[in-house]
């Protein structure tokens, strides 16, 4: 998992996701309201649906996909990767369970190493640590 994740403010611009999917390599950006949870999540695809021109004005609540297919700290690490196999994502966020706040995000590069964890023996549930937060 991902610690250190940043997110997005749903009022915060299309622009401002972009360039947090690409500094952070990321296929996508959670977005996160006021109570630190997911509500929602702009990807790649949804940028390339605004107008270059527009993305600086347009907020990324506008575009976001707001069914989140997330996998809780406390799951079992073979849970990641079914997930982003059986809902074709690229990947997930982490969220504690009891909040359903953000603690991080799961490439499908950290699930093969989770699978691959599990099967050598080293591990079987989700690493939960601290997120970054946008200033």
């Amino acid at each position: 998992m991902n610690a250190g994740v940043f997110s997005v403010a749903p009022e915060e611009s299309v622009d401002n996701a972009y360039r947090e999917i690409i500094d952070k390599h990321y296929s996508g950006v959670p977005i996160v309201g006021p109570s630190a949870q997911v509500v929602g999540i702009v990807t790649v695809t949804d940028i390339l649906r605004v107008p270059a021109e527009k993305r600086g004005s347009t907020p990324a609540e506008g575009v976001m996909t707001k069914s989140v297919v997330v996998v809780g700290s406390d799951e079992s690490l073979l849970d990641a990767p079914n997930k982003i196999v059986s809902n074709n994502v690229g990947q997930l966020s982490v969220v504690e369970r009891s909040s359903g706040s953000l603690v991080g995000i799961i490439k499908v590069t950290d699930a093969i190493r989770a699978y691959d964890n599990v099967v050598k023996g080293t591990s079987n549930t989700v690493t939960t640590e601290s997120p970054g937060t946008r200033a």
